[in-house]
């Protein structure tokens, strides 16, 4: 079975004195160990996705990439700016939600002299795709900027103030294309002997076991109430979520935080971990401001303010009397 290779590195240099750089003098001064930890972490992950280049024009993987940063939106769009601003990442592809940083490639270009492999080259942007999802919309109006009505409900509801002014587009290298349907992804195989691929295939499966156990470590880290955690893992690995649903789950998990009945009593009514995965407990319905119920997407149900169901509320203020 032929070997499919992937353009990534298992590590990158880390200088000694990289605190004393530029990037990370003014990231901790504006945003402490939050921008330290942000800044590498982000570059350990551009250095294991192929390509060295992460695409959130998909708000569920850049929700997802927020909660492996360990930070909220509005300190990661902050950060962002700065990296922008101090050219550590591509300003030109981060107005289009991509993350490039030239300086890494440049770093890690010895791995893929070593390799006698052509060094991935900055991704361009061509077509046209739908900005929430990705999904190519060529077939559309000229001045479509979302596939479907659910992806356009989803792309008002994200808070970071996404900028639609230029409309959202594939990607591709400078070399080969790697989203649009003319230029498919082309890769270089290698012939593979049985033994070289049991050896490839177990090396895979305990990279997604190892991916595995740090989801559920997101997951754990972020449902409030820690009980029978072996229990837990089982149901979360009958689970099986892959980045979206993960990412589904956390912000419904966020949610659920600030509903009456998660804060009653101390969270004396907050479900068990594995209570909650096995009752698909992501998929549940919590009240929103203004009383109108609606679903971990967070969009709103129609609410007569007159009908049946309609919730009146008073805000009270110092001054009234």
């Amino acid at each position: 079975m032929p070997r499919i290779q992937k353009d990534t590195v298992s590590y990158f240099p880390h200088y000694a004195d990289a605190s004393a750089g530029d990037t990370l003098s003014v990231l901790q001064s504006r945003f402490g160990n939050d921008g330290y930890a942000f800044w590498f972490k982000l570059l350990e992950k551009l250095a294991s996705t192929d390509g060295h280049y992460l695409d959130c024009r998909n708000s569920t993987k850049w929700q997802l990439l927020l909660v492996k940063m360990g930070v909220t939106e509005l300190t990661g769009v902050e950060i962002m700016k700065s990296l922008v601003e101090m050219q550590a990442i591509d300003k030109e592809l981060w107005d289009s939600k991509l993350i490039w940083c030239q300086k890494l490639v440049d770093n890690v270009a010895e791995v893929y002299k070593n390799r006698r492999r052509e060094i991935p080259q900055k991704p361009v942007i061509t077509g046209r795709y739908c900005i929430t999802c990705g999904t190519n919309i060529e077939g559309l109006r000229s001045d479509a900027k979302y596939c479907s009505d659910k992806c356009r409900q989803e792309g008002h509801r994200v808070t970071d103030k996404r900028d639609t002014k230029n409309v959202e587009k594939g990607i591709t290298t400078e070399v080969n294309a790697i989203t649009t349907g003319d230029n498919p992804i082309t890769t270089v195989v290698i012939p593979q002997s049985k033994v070289e691929y049991s050896k490839v295939h177990k090396e895979s499966t305990e990279r997604k076991e190892v991916s595995s156990s740090k989801n559920f470590e997101l997951f754990w880290k972020s449902y409030p109430k820690h009980k029978s955690r072996g229990q837990a893992e089982k149901a979360f690995s009958k689970a099986n979520p892959d980045e979206q649903l993960l990412a589904t789950m956390l912000a419904t998990i966020e949610r659920a935080k600030k509903s009456a009945d998660w804060q009653k009593e101390d969270g004396r009514y907050i479900p068990h971990p594995a209570t909650w995965l096995n009752a698909k407990g992501w998929e549940d319905e919590f009240p929103m401001e203004g009383g109108s119920f609606g679903k971990y997407r967070g969009q709103p149900q129609e609410n007569s303010t007159n009908g049946p169901g309609s919730v009146r509320r008073t805000i009270y203020r110092p001054d009234n009397k």
